[in-house]
Order: C-alpha cells, then structure tokens, then sequence
C-alpha cells in the first residue's frame, strides 16, 4: 500500500528522536524543557497505529455485516456478489512498514520499550 513507506519513515524517525532526546537529557546537554519538544512525534505515531488499528476494526465489521445481510438477499447473484465481496474485505490485513514491521499497538508497545 501506499502508506508502507510512509509508515517506516516515521517509526524510525520518531525512535531516532526518541532515543537521541533520552541521551541529549541523561548526558546532561539538554534541560527538561529541551527534551520534551522531541515527544510530539511520539504521540503522532501513537494517533496514526490507533487510527489504522480503529480502521482495521471498522472493516471487519463491514465485512461481518455485509455476509449477515448477503444471506437476507433474495436473487442468489447479489448474495453471492456480496459473499464475495465481503470475504475481500476480510482479507485487508495491517500494512508493514516497509515489510519490516507491522502497523500495530504490539509494534508501539516494542518501539516505546526499546527506546
């Protein structure tokens, strides 16, 4: 998808930013005030794996809707047509970053811990 590239941007941007604030603040060249202007990239990326997680669970949600309502259809083309399209839906899986990682809390979670 068009956001892999994009996605791997910025998680490695955010955990550079990250990681230099910690050392700039522990090795005592940056004051409180310093350091905490780099968190902002942080909380973008926390926003952006919430939203893509909360887009995820709205399609399969669609996707669960459309199989219970393809059998409500009378004309067996439209269920099957319905059928088929909501097991497309199904198939969207969570983007990577590149192939590299995945776009999700879990990937966050690992990121935040590491730095």
């Amino acid at each position: 998808s068009g956001l892999e590239l994009p996605s791997l941007m910025l998680f490695s941007l955010v955990q550079l930013v990250l990681i230099s604030a910690i050392f700039f603040y522990v090795d005592g060249n940056a004051s409180v005030e310093a350091t905490m202007m780099f968190f902002p990239p942080a909380l973008v990326t926390a926003w952006f794996v919430f939203a893509a997680e909360g887009l995820y669970d709205r399609v399969d949600e669609v996707a669960n809707r459309a199989m219970k309502q393809a059998g409500e259809l009378n004309s067996l083309r439209e269920m099957l047509a319905m059928k088929e399209e909501a097991n497309r839906l199904k198939t969207i899986a969570p983007f990577t970053g590149g192939g590299f990682f995945s776009v999700e809390k879990g990937t966050l979670t690992s990121m935040m811990e590491t730095t």
